[in-house]
């Protein structure tokens, strides 16, 4: 069974993924900020992560960058989330990355997806 990191400031946001991941069948991690998420990534046992944008004392293109860093095989396999989609500096970080954006509007079920194509492409 694959091990998803949820990695978000926001508690509400963290629960409902985990809810929705765990009665999909995946193992579900739960990190509150950047450097918690990398502390947990370095555990190992990480298959993806969904991964906030802007959090309170690192972003998540910090965690990504860093994690890599660490862990290259993680590269294809986070997903981003953020209120802020739609601003043209968010998309060219993920591009950069190449790694998936989903708004923070967007219905469960697309981070669903973007964790089964994260996975395939593992």
């Amino acid at each position: 069974m694959p091990t998803v990191l949820v990695v978000d400031d926001e508690p509400a946001i963290r629960r409902a993924l985990h809810r929705l991941l765990a009665v999909k069948g995946y193992d579900v991690l739960e990190a509150g900020s950047a450097a918690e998420g990398v502390a947990a990534v370095l555990k190992g046992g990480v298959d993806a992560v969904l991964c906030d944008v802007t959090m309170p004392g690192g972003s998540g293109f910090k965690f990504y960058d860093q994690v890599v860093s660490q862990v290259p095989e993680l590269a294809r396999r986070v997903v981003f989330l953020t209120a802020d989609a739609k601003e043209p500096e968010v998309q060219q970080a993920c591009e950069l990355r190449s790694a998936p954006l989903l708004s923070k509007l967007f219905e469960l079920e697309l981070a669903i997806d973007a964790i089964r194509v994260a996975l395939i492409l593992k």
